[in-house]
């Protein structure tokens, strides 16, 4: 399981970091990142553990440019 944010693509909301401050943060363009990921080509990935998945579809759900992407398998 993983999340994947298209970084490149964040129009600085602030919806995943405003829910979720632990997992997200506003870096200093103004941009979300999520914390604690590694970049893969031009995204940002990060493993999840399953107590972890709601939380960051959460996030995937409430980002108005679907960014985010919580792959479950």
């Amino acid at each position: 399981m993983k999340v994947t944010h298209i970084k490149r693509d964040c129009i600085s909301c602030g919806a995943c970091a405003a829910l979720y401050p632990d997992q997200w943060a506003m870096d200093n363009e103004g941009l979300a990142q999520l914390l604690d990921s590694v970049k893969v080509g031009e995204n940002f990935e990060k493993s999840l553990e399953l107590d972890q998945v709601n939380d960051y579809q959460e996030a995937e759900s409430v980002c108005p440019v679907n960014i985010i992407l919580v792959d479950t398998e």
